[in-house]
Formats: C-alpha cells, sequence, structure tokens
C-alpha cells in the first residue's frame, strides 16, 4: 500500500467504528499506530474526519479516496472486496492535491 495513512470506517451490520491507521512509524521498523476516529452518520452520508494536526500539519499533501465494499473476515487468502464508488480523477498514479489546485 503506498501510502501513509489509511482510514477505515467498518460495521457488522451495527455501529460503525473509524479508525486512522498511520504508517509513518514502519519507515523506522516500528508498527504502524491506529487511532479510533468518529464517525458520524446522517441519512444516507457517513461523515469522518480526521484532524490535520494527527496528520502533522502539512502545508499540503496529496490523496486518493475510494469506497470498498470489503468482506469479512480479514486476512484470509480469498480477500474478497468491491469498489462502488471512488473520487473522480484521483488514482495512486494520480493523487489528488490538497488545498485543491486553483
Amino acid at each position: 500500500m503506498p501510502c501513509e495513512f489509511i482510514v477505515l470506517e467498518m460495521s457488522q451490520g451495527g455501529e460503525v467504528t473509524g479508525t486512522l491507521i498511520d504508517r509513518r512509524p514502519l519507515l523506522d521498523g516500528k508498527q504502524a499506530v491506529t487511532t479510533p476516529i468518529p464517525v458520524t452518520i446522517s441519512g444516507m452520508e457517513v461523515l469522518t474526519s480526521v484532524s490535520v494536526r494527527t496528520l502533522g500539519n502539512p502545508a499540503r499533501f496529496t490523496w486518493i479516496m475510494a469506497t470498498h465494499e470489503v468482506m469479512l473476515p480479514l486476512g484470509s487468502d480469498h480477500l474478497e472486496f468491491a469498489t462502488p464508488d471512488q473520487v473522480p480523477d484521483s488514482s495512486f498514479s494520480d493523487p489528488a492535491p490538497w488545498p485543491p489546485a486553483k
């Protein structure tokens, strides 16, 4: 996975929980750090936010966003998932800038 942070929203049919995975410690041979993050559901909208302070206050960064439906359990040899949605014009080879380009 070519990224420093991963934001997850997970549910097994009940409560939705959010997790931020900070992969930067892996560069020093340490374990990734996971932090719970808030998830708010309003009708058909699911909102998750991460404080820029948590990311180290970068002036800018690049990002991609995709929705993956993953069949549990994770870690199986036959991981099945579908990608029903992703941010337009964004991919690992061409991530979107933040703040957006003007």
